[in-house]
């Protein structure tokens, strides 16, 4: 089924987007992004996929395992975590 559509709440549950522009009319009509709404929202050029990006809970592809950490390892994670990625910190006390 092709919807066209611009409500991005029916377009972030779309199985494919193709983003036409950069702008409407005369300044339009070129592909600017085609693929998964999760996809679109990484490119850049893509107004749509600026606006996606806002919406959608994307999963970063470098995950860092954290395993028995001690306060060496922490640094050390600390070091090689890349900085767009939130990281927090959680103090557990014995009781």
């Amino acid at each position: 089924m092709l919807v066209i559509e611009h409500n991005l709440d029916v377009i972030k549950t779309a199985d494919w987007v193709i983003d036409l522009g950069p702008e409407g009319g005369n300044g339009g009509g070129t592909v600017v992004a085609e693929g998964s709404p999760e996809f679109v929202a990484t490119i850049e050029a893509s107004h749509t996929g600026r606006y996606l990006s806002s919406m959608l809970q994307i999963e970063p592809s470098n995950k860092v395992p954290i395993v028995k950490a001690t306060k060496t390892s922490k640094t050390t994670l600390a070091k090689k975590t890349p900085k767009v990625v939130k990281t927090s910190k959680t103090i557990l006390k014995k009781k």
